[in-house]
């Protein structure tokens, strides 16, 4: 039988999980949660963050930081848990610490929530539009998934050679990074001059290179003069953070900005494209990382990433290439857009159905 616990909280719909038990562990000590009952994680560190509910799609088991509830006659399982969504932030408010850097959910706080409930048919008419709702969700969250793992694939063939493009078969040459373009490691203006900052240039640090493959927004602006005390970046120049927690991450710029001294930049010549190299740094960002002296804070320095060897094919066939996985990556970007719109409107219509 699947043990659930925090690890297996995943979704809104829990039936397995990699921990299991028999029938003994369950009479001897473990609880049971029958098909239909809700389960809500009550103590963990993710609790600082979110709050994992969902419903058990079959009978469970599960350990001592998860509560089941057992939905009586009066409710359905998926209206409550839309309550329960509807609640997180409220949840989120009467998370205490435990001392040893997990949450913790009160019971009796728990216990006292109140909420309202209409009359069993608009339960059900509520809890089927918000599933038809999550339905959506999955099936772009599915989407997104299916067009991320298809250019993983077809990058490892196209960087390996495997595949070519029509009318393109001379070998690729081998260059070090500081041979496609100037590497520029970035400044911060000093923070104690007010008149440096809050103006209509983009300032990237790591927090701001997000997933998204162009940085077109940044928690920091600076001025005129605050850019003037940097080095200027171009529109579609390569970023990629090289100290810290974050290394291995990379970005284009998505206008003209400065850097902070966490990324180097690779402003290219005109014999390279900056979006083959954007992709082709993305396919070995992990192996790059890797060069990364082990020291508290992880460095890859200027000399070691501009000495970085790489494999170039002309510049048209850059060209190509870059223009093939540029389209792909417009895809996931439309996608991740729908995304994130859908789930924006579903939490403003819970806040509009259950405050």
């Amino acid at each position: 039988m699947p043990w659930i616990s925090a690890s297996s909280m995943r979704g809104l719909e829990y039936f397995d999980s990699e921990l299991k038990i028999t029938k003994e562990g369950l009479i001897n000590g473990s609880k049971l949660a029958l098909k239909g009952s809700i389960l809500l994680l009550v103590r963990g560190s993710m609790l600082f963050n979110t709050i994992p509910v969902g419903i058990a799609t079959r009978d469970v088991a599960f350990n001592q930081d998860v509560k089941s509830i057992t939905i009586t006659t009066k409710s359905t399982s998926k209206f409550i848990l839309c309550w329960f969504k509807a609640s997180e932030n409220e949840l989120l408010n009467m998370v205490v610490g435990t001392g040893i850097g997990a949450g913790k959910l009160e019971f009796s706080d728990l216990k006292g929530m109140r909420l309202f409930l209409p009359t069993l048919p608009e339960q059900q008419k509520i809890a089927d539009f918000l599933t038809a709702v999550d339905d959506k969700i999955n099936r772009l969250t599915r989407r997104k998934t299916l067009l991320e793992q298809y250019k993983k694939g077809v990058m490892q063939k196209i960087f390996a050679r495997e595949i070519r493009f029509p009318g393109f078969d001379g070998e690729w040459e081998k260059k070090k990074l500081k041979e496609v373009g100037d590497i520029i490691t970035g400044t911060t203006p000093p923070t104690s001059h007010k008149d440096l900052y809050g103006g209509e240039y983009l300032f990237v640090s790591p927090i701001d290179i997000k997933g998204n493959r162009f940085v077109n927004s940044t928690k920091t602006t600076v001025t005129k003069k605050g850019f003037n005390k940097g080095r200027a970046i171009n529109k579609g120049d390569v970023l990629f953070v090289c100290i810290g927690s974050t290394i291995g991450k990379i970005a284009q710029a998505g206008k003209e900005c400065i850097t902070n001294q966490q990324i180097n930049s690779i402003v290219t010549n005109k014999l390279n494209s900056p979006n083959f190299l954007f992709s082709l740094l993305e396919k070995h960002a992990k192996r790059i990382k890797n060069l990364s002296a082990t020291q508290a804070v992880p460095i890859l320095n200027k000399f070691s990433f501009s000495n970085i060897k790489i494999s170039l094919p002309t510049l048209p066939e850059q060209q190509k290439i870059a223009d093939f996985l540029t389209g792909i990556d417009k895809k996931i970007q439309q996608v991740t857009n729908q995304l994130e719109t859908t789930k924006q409107w579903k939490r403003g219509l819970l806040q509009q159905l259950f405050v």
